[in-house]
């Protein structure tokens, strides 16, 4: 994805459901410098997150999101689509 998108140190990323933070911490062991948030609606993911990006986490929903436009150079949501849809129905 940092190629992908041409990802440089100091560029921002909002991980949407991101769960305990796995991917986020995987992004700043890939790219160091590169700034991670992460945003999900589980109380018990973010209580039992990666401590090394836990106070990154914030809790919220992805149906409406506390950032302002253009906040972020990458915006990524991998397993909150089907989480979404699978609690919507």
């Amino acid at each position: 994805m940092i190629e992908h998108y041409g990802l440089k140190a100091g560029d921002r990323i909002l991980d949407v459901g991101c769960g305990k933070g796995f991917l986020m911490f995987d992004f700043t062991q890939v790219l160091p410098g590169i700034e991670v948030q992460g945003l999900d609606v589980s109380t018990y993911a973010i209580e039992n997150a990666k401590p090394e990006i836990k106070q990154l986490i914030e809790h919220g929903s992805a149906t409406s999101l506390p950032y302002e436009d253009d906040e972020f150079d990458l915006v990524i949501s991998i397993n909150c689509t089907s989480q979404f849809i699978c609690a919507r129905t």
